[in-house]
């Protein structure tokens, strides 16, 4: 997964909902979406915190692992929340 040097508002905001979609399923930890998805924990947490950003396949794994559309994650972004200054 690319690591960008500084989290965009983009980054951050793909985390935050990936988050939430992961509390969302009760019981369901970093660790355990980690081993499902069969990635290191630390790539889930760099994710959620907006420190990586998945590949694409990676995020419709996320998505299919937490039963929602890929979609959910980035709907609304445009590119002005990628600039990072």
């Amino acid at each position: 997964m690319p690591r960008p040097s500084s989290p965009s508002p983009a980054s951050t905001e793909l985390g935050r909902r990936v988050h939430e979609a992961r509390k969302a399923v009760k019981g369901l930890t970093q660790e355990k979406l980690a081993h499902k998805l069969d990635i290191a924990h630390s790539g889930i947490s760099d994710i959620e915190r907006g420190l990586a950003n998945p590949t694409f396949e990676t995020l419709v794994r996320i998505a299919d692992a937490l039963n929602t559309d890929p979609g959910d994650f980035i709907r609304g972004f445009t590119a002005k929340e990628l600039d990072r200054s």
